[in-house]
C-alpha cells in the first residue's frame, strides 16, 4: 500500500500533475493560472531532474563527517535490511 501511495504522490508526479492540471485548464479557459502551474511544474522538472540538485545538497553533509580509513583486506559485508517483508 505504501508503495502505491508513493508511486501517486513522489515529487516527481506531483510536479507532473501540475504541468497538466496546467495544461488542462489553459484550454478550458484559466489562462492565467494554468500559465503558471505549467510553469511552476516544468520549472520543479528542470530544476530537480537535470541539475545535479541532490548533490549540492548532499555536499554538506558529506564533508561534515571524515571518511573513515578501511582496513586493507575486507572478510565480508553486512546488509542491514529491514522493509521487506516475507510473501
Amino acid at each position: 500500500m505504501r508503495w502505491a501511495l508513493w508511486s501517486v504522490f513522489s515529487p516527481s508526479q506531483v510536479l507532473v500533475y501540475l504541468v497538466i492540471l496546467g495544461a488542462l485548464l489553459l484550454v478550458a479557459g484559466r489562462a492565467r493560472l494554468g500559465r503558471g502551474l505549467c510553469v511552476l511544474g516544468g520549472a520543479g522538472l528542470l530544476l530537480f531532474g537535470l541539475l545535479p540538485l541532490s548533490d549540492y545538497l548532499l555536499a554538506p553533509l558529506e564533508g561534515r563527517y571524515p571518511q573513515p580509513r578501511l582496513p586493507a583486506q575486507v572478510a565480508g559485508i553486512l546488509l542491514l535490511a529491514g522493509s521487506e517483508q516475507a510473501a
